[in-house]
C-alpha cells in the first residue's frame, strides 16, 4: 500500500505516473511517499520512479539488514529499526527503509506502523508542520 503525503493532500495508491510527475515538479513544499509492505510494483516504483541504487533496492526487498546510513548522490538511505513492546516483556523491532531527498521522503515498512499513521494523521490536521 503506498499513501503520498503533502502539505495539501494526502493521496492512497497513488499510480506511478502520477510519482513521477510530483517527483519532476518538487518543490519546497515536497512530499512523503510511505509504502507498507514490498512487492514488484513497490519495487519498480524506487527503480523506476527515483532511480534508487541497485543496492538499496537489494536491501528493501531482503530484510534483516543492520542499521545505518548510505549517501548516494542527490538522496541518503537509511536502515532504523523501530522497537514495540510485545506481549508481556518481550520487545520486538521491525525494520524501516528511508530514502531522504532534498524535497521528498520515501519510507518503506514491511507491516503497518501506527506510528508512522498517527504522524500522517496529525500532518493531515496540522500541515503548517
Amino acid at each position: 500500500m503506498r499513501t503520498l503525503v503533502t502539505t495539501k493532500e494526502v493521496v492512497r495508491e497513488p499510480s506511478i505516473s502520477e510519482l513521477g510527475k510530483r517527483l519532476a515538479a518538487c518543490s519546497a513544499d515536497g512530499f512523503w511517499l510511505d509504502i507498507e509492505g514490498v512487492g514488484p510494483e513497490e519495487l519498480a516504483v524506487l527503480r523506476d520512479v527515483f532511480d534508487f541504487h541497485p543496492l538499496t533496492l537489494e536491501d528493501v526487498e531482503h530484510q534483516n539488514q543492520r542499521p545505518k546510513l548510505e549517501e548516494y548522490p542527490g538522496y541518503s538511505f537509511v536502515v532504523i529499526l523501530m522497537a514495540a513492546w510485545l506481549e508481556g516483556d518481550d520487545l520486538g523491532f521491525s525494520e524501516h527503509h528511508l530514502y531522504v531527498g532534498k524535497d521528498y521522503l520515501v519510507s518503506i515498512h514491511p507491516e503497518p506502523a501506527q506510528p508512522l499513521v498517527a504522524l500522517q494523521d496529525r500532518l493531515r490536521k496540522s500541515p503548517e508542520l
